[in-house]
């Protein structure tokens, strides 16, 4: 390889790295920017997806069919944290919306209590007992009605919007 050939490889390199960051940037912008929380998602569903298998594996009912039902998961997710991510940041003439700040945190939190619901499920169809019924009952009551009283008189629940 001579001198012109590394110099031009060089510009390609250059050029390749502007074009992925121009990419990258267009996603964080406009499509999904948490990649701190896709962190934390990504773990529970490797763990669901390692523990449902293992429960289908004891049940003898393995099938070609899950990986589908897991890529169908997937695409649904991503989908769902774009427009999340589109509903928490979208800006009209170049103003950021003031009105749905909110619902990141609260899409995002549903999302991890569901994917929790499913670990617990399970957990409990691998042993049942090991796992406190209480917890995946309060869960659940989240995921239903957007609350958990946690004891507390009605009137002093901490309400959250209930998800669609």
């Amino acid at each position: 390889m001579n001198l012109t050939n590394l110099l031009q490889w060089m510009k390609e390199i250059e050029y390749g790295k502007a074009r992925l960051y121009s990419w990258l940037k267009f996603i964080e912008t406009y499509m999904y920017a948490d990649w701190q929380f896709l962190n934390f998602l990504v773990v529970l569903i490797v763990i669901n997806s390692l523990l449902g298998l293992y429960v289908q594996y004891i049940k003898h009912t393995l099938s070609y069919k899950l990986i589908i039902l897991w890529l169908q998961k997937i695409l649904i997710y991503a989908c769902y944290l774009i427009l999340i991510h589109i509903i928490s940041h979208f800006t009209i003439e170049g103003e950021k919306n003031q009105y749905f700040g909110w619902c990141n945190g609260i899409a995002n939190s549903a999302l991890i209590i569901r994917e929790s619901i499913y670990i617990l499920e399970n957990m409990g169809a691998i042993r049942s007992g090991l796992i406190p019924k209480w917890l995946l009952k309060k869960l659940k009551q989240y995921d239903k009605e957007g609350y958990v009283p946690f004891g507390q008189p009605d009137e002093k629940r901490t309400k959250l919007p209930v998800r669609q």
